[in-house]
């Protein structure tokens, strides 16, 4: 499974139980143009109950450790201007070990560079660095559903942000 098809997947079914997400996904530049054009500022743009999200996307096969190097600073930047501008900018790392064994983390732009900050290698645990940002699925029937609450609690604390 790749970035992509993962990131479609997990919001498609966000915008199934959650009628008021509207969301478009930022399509990657050809491999033969990606040398002379300029990177994209995130995966993934949103709106949900009137608050901008802007999401970078990442995949990992293990949940070992994620290599800090990965989220490079221009998509730092943006995520924290969308924040400032009264939005929410979330990492999303997708953690892929299987068709049945799969969660994600979404991590909140600030809390992303608090862990980098005080990070004492070149990498980030995240079930240690993030226990509270893991985004599990829940078997209801034949559908496997995301959770949900965290990101509308994003959205919630944005709000409160701007009042």
């Amino acid at each position: 499974m790749t970035e992509t098809q993962f990131t479609r997947a997990v919001l498609q079914n966000w915008h199934r139980q959650l009628p008021s997400l509207w969301w478009y996904k930022i399509p990657d530049n050809p491999r033969y143009m990606q040398s002379y054009s300029n990177e994209r500022a995130v995966d993934v743009v949103a709106c949900l109950d009137g608050v901008m999200v802007g999401m970078e996307w990442k995949l990992q096969r293990n949940e070992r450790a994620m290599p800090i190097d990965r989220v490079r600073d221009g998509q730092i930047t943006t995520l924290k201007a969308i924040e400032q501008a009264g939005g929410t900018g979330l990492l999303v790392v997708g953690v892929y070990m299987g068709a049945h064994n799969k969660h994600l983390y979404a991590i909140p732009i600030e809390a992303w560079e608090l862990a980098v900050k005080t990070a004492q290698r070149k990498s980030i645990r995240l079930q240690e660095s993030f226990p509270n940002c893991r985004v599990d699925t829940n078997r209801s029937g034949a559908y496997v559903h995301w959770d949900t609450q965290l990101l509308r609690s994003y959205t919630h604390a944005a709000k409160h942000r701007q009042s």
